[in-house]
């Protein structure tokens, strides 16, 4: 409790400094310029080649306005992640004052998203922008008695190597079978009616909701002309390449160890037997406690919040009479970042151009006016990017079926959604999917043992012979692959919702082509400034300078690459290898990264002490 007390304070202290942290730098730049320009010890110099003005040694406040001018006010262009309120971000604002490319990831990003260009409301700026979420059902999500559940995916089983488990199982149990049924006979009438205590789930302010609220949206003519027109060839959640995840289901809570014993050593291998089995949720969950969400909610257990991907089909709220495009989500672009970063990137340049002549012919590639390139090429990701993609302090809730599934259960309630996902019509459904998906309601029996019945889209029950549900334990004893029985594959993000796949596929496409050049752009562009001025002469510097100098660019180059590959990297989390070599090789450059920033502001402060401080004549 006090460590959660203690981020709280820190992430306000941090917040409340970043935001002062502006006012300061503005404030520092016209106090060093009102104290005295010349020390006591001040000459002067004329160059009559380059008709420069220069005063030796340079005064510490002229010093001090070109650390802050070229260095400090790069950090207060970072650009934050929507919603996002964890230490993470603050810790790279202050790495990035001394490896300035280690923010190049989230710029470069945010720009190759374009959402003030491809976004035509403030939905689709913000699904752009990543500050939509929707629920998510968790890895150990089991259903409740007497709940429906839909979009549910049946794949068959194995009907020969069923009934030959089903004999086997016959066999084995021999003699016992009438023993063990009389036992759990005599125990279901000691429960009473306990399978069936878990029905008529209410909303939690109290009143039930309607069956079909949200079903209306399914059958209803509002939007829906709209999204049929154009073509869909994906579902949210189901890409086809991988049906499901191969982690089973727990048991139960501890409440209902018994039963399910009961229910797990009488599986029946029948030809309606079937496995209840999470899908593979293709969407990264958020963690809850490092991100800011608009308005109230509150989560049953078993249920996570998960980002919504660009491509996910939208519309209003089935309860408004609002239409999409008169939603407004607060957001905010940053006027203040964006003049800062344009202070920063006048001074880099000014410094630059100053570079050339005196400066270059003494220290040569060397020389201290080329370490303002890193900040300033980061200045222009950072101020663009906060162009193009508005600030949002928090993430928006999209409503689904399995926020209602939540919002019905103890302890869900929700206030705040902006929107909600569009279903699918069924021949969406059997076009990507390959069959249609079936909503199911499942009850649990007073033995213990769980049934599946098929019903429509208004809940009224299908003459269908129901299926019998096993839900393995998750302690390893199960495997999936020598199961035979039929499989029941609940979706995490609930029923099938339209997602433009193909879209999806080519604008990620293009994004991964606008970050490369980019990335290689802003890579390449110190090293052809500064070898169009200096020519990569060395001219008078010292090996402590050169190494210092171009280690600060180089490896920092390094770091910014190295994070924009582990942001990426998808295949690579696989490899354990990579893992390892991530880990030794990130530590290493870092540490390296530092201690050349260091030496690099020592050395520039040196040199800006030596070289004096020159004025164009």
């Amino acid at each position: 409790m006090f460590i959660i007390v203690l981020l709280d304070r820190w992430r306000s202290l941090s917040t409340t400094i970043s935001s002062m942290l502006l006012p300061i730098l503005f404030i520092l730049i016209p106090l060093t310029i009102a104290f005295p320009l010349f020390p006591r010890a001040a000459s002067f110099e004329v160059a009559q080649f380059t008709n420069t003005l220069c005063i030796l040694p340079a005064p510490w406040n002229q010093i001090l306005s070109f650390f802050i001018t070229n260095y400090a006010a790069r950090i207060v262009t970072f650009k934050k992640r929507s919603g996002y309120e964890g230490l993470r971000d603050y810790v790279y604002v202050f790495a990035s004052l001394f490896v300035p490319f280690i923010g190049i990831s989230s710029a470069v990003k945010t720009i190759a998203r374009g959402s003030l260009f491809l976004g035509h409301t403030d939905i689709d700026r913000a699904l752009l922008a990543q500050a939509l979420c929707i629920i998510m059902r968790e890895e150990g999500w089991r259903p409740e008695s007497g709940e429906t559940v839909r979009g549910c995916r049946i794949e068959v089983g194995d009907e020969r190597r069923l009934k030959k488990m089903s004999r086997r199982m016959q066999r084995r149990r021999g003699g016992k079978e009438q023993k063990k049924r009389s036992s759990r006979s005599s125990r279901s009438r000691n429960r009473g009616e306990y399978g069936h205590s878990h029905g008529g789930s209410r909303h939690p302010h109290g009143g039930s909701r309607s069956k079909v609220e949200y079903e209306h949206t399914r059958e209803g003519s509002r939007g829906r002309e709209m999204h049929e027109r154009r073509h869909r060839d994906g579902l949210l959640g189901y890409h086809g390449d991988s049906r499901y995840s191969h982690s089973s289901m727990p048991a139960a809570s501890d409440d209902d160890d018994d039963d399910d014993k009961e229910s797990s050593s009488d599986e029946l291998f029948t030809s309606n037997a079937a496995t209840l089995i999470i899908g593979n949720p293709e969407l990264r969950p958020l963690d809850r406690e490092k991100y800011k969400i608009h308005g109230h909610f509150t989560l049953p257990p078993n249920y996570t919040l998960a980002r919504l991907p660009p491509g996910t089909e939208l519309m209003s709220l089935a309860a408004s009479h609002a239409t999409k495009s008169g939603i407004v989500l607060s957001n905010s672009y940053s006027v203040v970042k964006a003049f800062a970063g344009l202070v920063q990137i006048i001074s880099s340049l000014y410094t630059i151009y100053t570079s050339y002549g005196d400066e270059t012919a003494r220290y040569g590639f060397a020389a201290f006016g080329f370490t303002v390139l890193p900040y300033t090429v980061m200045s222009v990701l950072n101020v663009t990017a906060n162009i193009i993609e508005a600030s949002y302090d928090c993430l928006f809730l999209v409503r689904s079926d399995v926020m209602k599934e939540a919002e019905e259960r103890e302890g869900g309630e929700f206030v705040g959604e902006v929107a909600e996902l569009v279903p699918a019509t069924s021949d969406i459904e059997i076009a990507i999917a390959g069959t249609e998906l079936v909503d199911l309601r499942f009850q649990r029996t007073p033995r213990g043992q769980w049934r599946a019945y098929e019903v429509d889209d208004y809940g009224r029950p299908v003459p269908r012979r129901p299926w019998r549900v096993y839900i393995p334990p998750l302690d390893g004893t199960y495997s999936l692959d020598s199961d035979p029985r039929a499989k029941i594959i609940v979706g995490p993000v609930g029923q099938a919702y339209l997602f433009n796949h193909s879209e999806s596929i080519r604008a990620r496409k293009f994004r991964k082509w606008v970050e490369f050049v980019i990335t290689l752009f802003s890579l390449i562009t110190p090293y052809v400034v500064v070898g169009s001025i200096s020519k990569f002469h060395r001219g008078n510097s010292t090996i402590r300078q050169r190494v210092f100098m171009v280690g600060w660019l180089v490896v920092g180059q390094v770091i910014g690459v190295l994070n924009l590959v582990e942001t990426a990297k998808k295949k690579l989390k696989k490899i354990q290898l990579w893992k390892q070599i991530q880990w030794i090789v990130t530590r290493f450059v870092v540490v390296l990264g530092f201690a050349f920033a260091i030496g690099g502001f020592v050395e520039t402060g040196r040199m800006l002490r030596e070289f004096g401080y020159c004025i164009k004549l």
